[in-house]
């Protein structure tokens, strides 16, 4: 399920104490756990991706994760479900440790602490990441809020 491409040289990669982590867990059940290495991390459900996700809902390559400078940047590639950071759809962000990813029914815990706008420690829990709202709970929170403007234009217009 997890394929690691491995690279004899040292560029593009990272040595030392502090190697970024994601969990990855479903239904509160940690799946695996993958250390970031390489400069660029590839998601999605096809076997040439760096963390496959093998789900109906996760596009063949979803989204990458650019390790640049400390900083950890996610980047939605145009994924037909979507990318959510922390219960809200992003295209691009910048990850600080201890945030969730979203991508289909799985979710990734970032565990970096010295990344650049690191919140303070707290010991990381994978089971909390069940917290977050599924894809249909968001749809669902999308369309309420779009019928609720619809609502209230069409009383005004009256």
């Amino acid at each position: 399920m997890n394929i690691q491409h491995e690279d004899s040289s040292t560029v593009g990669r990272h040595v030392g104490p502090d190697v970024p982590k994601l969990l990855v867990t479903r239904n509160r059940r940690l799946l695996q756990e993958f250390e970031v290495k390489a400069s660029k991390v590839l998601i999605g459900r096809a076997p040439l991706n760096d963390l496959v996700m093998e789900n109906p809902y996760v596009s063949k390559y979803h989204a990458m994760l650019i390790f640049d400078n400390n900083t950890m940047y996610l980047v939605d590639l145009k994924s037909a479900n979507g990318v959510y950071v922390n219960s809200h759809r992003v295209r691009t962000t910048v990850l600080r440790h201890l945030d969730v990813i979203e991508i289909g029914n799985r979710r990734i815990k970032l565990l970096h602490r010295s990344s650049h706008g690191a919140l303070p420690d707290v010991e990381p829990d994978p089971a909390d990441t069940s917290i977050m709202k599924t894809v249909a709970d968001m749809r669902r929170t999308i369309a309420d809020k779009f019928l609720r403007i619809t609502a209230v234009k069409r009383h005004k217009s009256n």
